[in-house]
C-alpha cells in the first residue's frame, strides 16, 4: 500500500482551518456581547428621555435638567464608542472569514492530491492483479 507523503501537511492545514473557525466563533460571541451592551445603552437613553418628558410636564428643576443632560450626553458618547467597537469586531470577523476561506482552499488542494494518489494506487494495484491473473491463465494454458 502506498503511503501519503503529505499527511502531516494535511493535518497541519486541517488544524489551521479549525483554529480559524474557533477564532470566528469567539469573535461572533464577542460581537453579540458588544451588540447587547449597545442595546442596553440605547434602552437607557430611551428610558431617561421618556422620564424627562414626563418630568417636563410636571415641572422640572434646572439642576435636574443639567443632571439628565449630562447623563444623556455620556450615554450617547458610550453608544458611539460601542458602535465603533462593533464595527471593529465585524471587520475582524470578515478578515478571519477570508483567512478561513484561504485555509479551506489550501486544505482542499492537499485533500485532492491525496484522493488522486489513492486513485492512482488503486489503479496500479488493479493492473498488478490483472497481470498476475493473466500470468496464471497463460501458465495454465501452457500446461
Amino acid at each position: 500500500m502506498h503511503r501519503f507523503r503529505f499527511k502531516s501537511v494535511l493535518r497541519h492545514r486541517e488544524n489551521i482551518e479549525k483554529n480559524r473557525m474557533h477564532e470566528i466563533s469567539k469573535l461572533q460571541a464577542s460581537l453579540a456581547e458588544e451588540e447587547r451592551v449597545l442595546s442596553f445603552t440605547v434602552l437607557q437613553i430611551k428610558d431617561i428621555l421618556e422620564h424627562i418628558g414626563k418630568e417636563a410636564n410636571e415641572g422640572i428643576r434646572s439642576n435636574e435638567v443639567s443632571m439628565y443632560r449630562t447623563f444623556v450626553e455620556s450615554a450617547r458618547a458610550s453608544m458611539r464608542v460601542q458602535e465603533e467597537k462593533i464595527l471593529a469586531v465585524q471587520e475582524l470577523i470578515e478578515k478571519k472569514r477570508r483567512q478561513l476561506i484561504h485555509a479551506s482552499k489550501e486544505k482542499k488542494v492537499i485533500e485532492n492530491l491525496k484522493r488522486k494518489k489513492m486513485e492512482s494506487a488503486a489503479l496500479e494495484l488493479k493492473k498488478k492483479e490483472q497481470k498476475i491473473m493473466d500470468d496464471i491463465v497463460q501458465n495454465y494454458l501452457a500446461i
